[in-house]
């Protein structure tokens, strides 16, 4: 009789069973490595959309109630461009190319960021005439560049901005 020397290793069927387990281990932390992903793209996006805006408007918040006159848009005229004087400089509110810039002096600052553009800028200036309790009507939508796949995110923005009284 002949004995066979029992030797340690797998057979074809454990490997088999190892090589199963191990495909539904990767497929599964792959799963939540591209959850992680989309989580991560949703919160940049609204993040950027968020700081910008909030950049934007208290921008507006610290400059109009400093300025001295409002010389555009007119009084009850909605416009795309804001210009205000303040201590002698002129100050311009414009969109360049989906980017909100800030001209004073001739040096332009973009106010946004690079990750998002702006969109529907219009200044309103509503007042009583007299000059003293005018104010300005701003909506601006920002859109962020965030490639997601629930699409860009978008947020409008308005408020209402008054000059301090003389």
């Amino acid at each position: 009789m002949i004995k066979l020397k029992k030797t340690s290793g797998f057979t074809f069927i454990e490997l088999i069973i190892y090589c199963g387990l191990f495909s539904i281990l990767i497929l599964v932390l792959s799963e939540i490595f591209l959850s992680a992903l989309e989580v991560q793209l949703e919160s940049a996006a609204t993040s950027t959309v968020a700081s910008d805006g909030q950049y934007i408007t208290t921008r507006l918040l610290y400059d109009l109630p400093r300025a001295s006159s409002i010389v555009s848009p007119p009084l009850g005229v909605a416009g795309g461009e804001l210009q205000l004087l303040i201590d002698g400089d002129t100050y311009k509110y414009s969109l360049i190319e989906n980017s909100l810039n800030l001209t004073i002096g001739g040096q332009a600052d973009q106010l946004n960021s690079y990750q998002t553009k702006v969109s529907d800028l219009t200044f309103k200036h509503l007042g009583d005439g007299s000059g003293k309790d005018d104010t300005i009507q701003v909506d601006f939508t920002l859109t962020s560049d965030v490639v997601r796949d629930s699409g860009p995110e978008t947020k409008t923005f308005q408020t209402t901005i008054g000059q301090r009284p003389n």
